[in-house]
């Protein structure tokens, strides 16, 4: 599992690496539960970034955890 908590807002990769959760303090019993076998692109990366991005809680540093946890476990070139 890898986790990272710097801010308010976790994001982590379950055991099995098929999905990812994020969430906050308020959120914690809810996790934000994103399924990896629907990320097959870059453009799905972001798909998912976009609408992460326009919840209130989520923060841009969770933001960006997700999809750099996303794209390492996806093996995703993001950086061209």
């Amino acid at each position: 599992m890898s986790e990272d908590t710097r801010d308010s807002v976790t994001v982590e990769l379950d055991g099995d690496e098929t999905h990812i959760d994020i969430y906050d303090e308020v959120n914690k019993r809810n996790p934000y539960f994103i399924e990896l076998a629907g990320i097959k692109t870059a453009a799905d990366i972001m798909g998912w970034a976009i609408h992460l991005s326009e919840k209130k809680w989520v923060t841009a540093y969770a933001l960006g955890k997700f999809i750099e946890l996303a794209a390492r476990t996806k093996k995703i070139n993001i950086h061209r």
